[in-house]
């Protein structure tokens, strides 16, 4: 099987992941957002800033070099192990100190036991971290999903039941911490690994090497990523963070699912052709373009039917967020685009360069949302959020181009199936929402109806013009087809 088919395998699993993912994600937030107000939502916001920076520390690129490395060693793997343990041991000692100098900055007493108990997730993925990068390094994406699928399962049922119970905050901390436990359980049985410390001075100065440059890039992706709460978290408050990580989190689902397809993919099938320059600028356009042709009119969808995704999800106390929401949207693409940019960085060892890239990216991000967040509260921090996130997207993708040796014309490609696709999508889409309004005033008949409509039409113009969907997309569609005659045959 050749690589690019191996990857579009890999990535069909990924796609599996995601759908069964968003079903759990969306029934669970529909129920949670009805039963916690956002200042608690705005609680557990607080504490994941915290833990999302901790995390970026921790790391360290241990999971990485596994993946990345050409020839992976039980010395490697267990430098990695002991070295990501010790850091999460570390990072939970400070972590339980620093919690009510957190909670007093961001004035939130209620959030110093939060921030403590939420510390322990940090370790316990740092635990099954041998075991996942592994399997992400073999591709074996359908033993992953399965060990996430049935982690969210039981993380959000657990969570649930505690919300209808009144346990308020303390369900959305449990669902985190039964994730992480039972995840790691079910990697670790199914990819267990030496404990064994035979790890050697030379593989640790590997490992670190390159992990140096990468906790650098990520040390100021992670600031562009929470820069934003932190300002609104500190300026405007538990609330208008409960009521901003929640409009954030509805307009990044469809981009985090497809980004970490490319992410969970793309790098792997990158480390093993890292120095052949042809066929990374081939996989790198076409990654771009697999996720313009997807994101493009999903977003769009999402910006015509805003107001009747947040009023159904979330309920009519999330109203602040509709606004916000739809300006955060609109570039969607672009903001996933740069997974694929981050994948070749990595692949390639290029780790410092990006970091500089990702400094003034953070820098965008922290400035713009303070500029923002003073002039148009919630709105004006996303408006700002857009311009960084415009800058990000063209400091990486020149550098990826530069990386491939391609042309800067290149970049010109992904844009144009995507775009047609975001105009059908937008014509379906208006038109049925605004057809339906004349019917019914009810906010999921016409949410839920508007779907079937632009899906079905969609779906019609994908198979009768397949070739719209680039190439990666056809082939995956191929697979798609090949599947369905088969399930038909099996019926006959």
């Amino acid at each position: 099987m050749s690589l690019f088919n191996k990857t579009v395998k890999a990535g069909s699993w990924q796609l599996a992941s995601i759908f069964s993912r968003f079903i759990l994600q969306i029934v669970a937030i529909a129920i949670l957002a009805r039963l916690i107000t956002p200042t608690e939502f705005g609680y557990v916001a607080v504490a994941m800033m915290v833990l999302g920076f901790g995390e970026m520390i921790v790391e360290i690129g241990f999971a990485p070099a596994i993946i990345q490395t050409k020839n992976l060693t039980k010395g490697i793997t267990s430098f990695c192990f002991y070295a990501s343990v010790t850091m999460g041991m570390i990072f939970v000692t400070l972590n339980w100190f620093a919690s009510p100098f957190i909670a007093d900055f961001f004035e939130a007493k209620e959030t110093v036991l939060v921030i403590k108990v939420l510390g322990f997730n940090i370790l316990i993925t740092k635990i099954g971290l041998v075991s996942r990068a592994i399997l992400e390094r073999e591709m074996r994406f359908d033993l992953i999903t399965i060990a996430d699928i049935i982690a969210i399962f039981i993380g959000y049922s657990v969570a649930i039941f505690m919300a209808f119970n009144g346990f308020g905050v303390w369900a959305l901390v449990v669902n985190s911490i039964i994730y992480a436990v039972v995840s790691v359980m079910i990697l670790i049985y199914i990819k267990p690994f030496s404990i064994i410390p035979i790890f050697t001075k030379t593989d640790a100065k590997n490992v670190l090497t390159y992990g140096g440059g990468l906790t650098l890039s990520r040390l100021f992706n992670n600031i562009a990523l929470r820069g934003d709460y932190f300002v609104v978290g500190k300026l405007l408050g538990t609330y208008a963070l409960g009521i901003y990580e929640k409009t954030f989190h509805l307009m990044s689902m469809p981009g985090r699912y497809l980004g970490n397809i490319i992410d969970k993919v793309l790098f792997p099938g990158m480390s093993q052709i890292q120095s052949e320059k042809k066929r990374l600028g081939k996989a790198y356009i076409d990654a771009l373009e697999f996720v313009n042709v997807i994101l493009v009119p999903v977003s769009i969808f999402m910006i015509v039917t805003a107001k009747q995704i947040v009023l159904v999800l979330l309920g009519d106390q999330w109203m602040e967020a509709i606004l916000p929401l739809q300006i955060l949207l609109i570039p969607l693409a672009l903001r996933t685009s740069v997974r694929a940019s981050d994948c070749l960085v990595r692949a390639t060892g290029f780790v410092y360069g990006s970091a500089l890239r990702k400094m003034i990216y953070s820098l965008f991000v922290v400035s713009g949302s303070y500029i923002g967040s003073k002039l148009w509260g919630l709105a004006g921090v996303a408006v700002f959020i857009n311009v960084s996130v415009v800058v990000n997207y063209v400091l990486m993708v020149f550098f990826g181009i530069k990386i491939v040796e391609g042309k800067k014309s290149d970049i010109l490609v992904p844009f144009k199936n995507g775009l047609i696709l975001g105009v059908v999508v937008f014509l379906i889409s208006f038109i049925s929402v605004e057809s339906l309004k004349i019917i019914s005033e009810n906010n999921f008949i016409i949410l839920f109806s508007t779907t079937i409509i632009t899906g079905i039409i969609m779906a019609v113009v994908v198979m009768k013009y397949p070739q719209v969907l680039g190439r990666t997309g056809q082939e995956l569609y191929k697979r798609v087809n090949i599947k369905i005659r088969g399930l038909k045959w099996m019926n006959n």
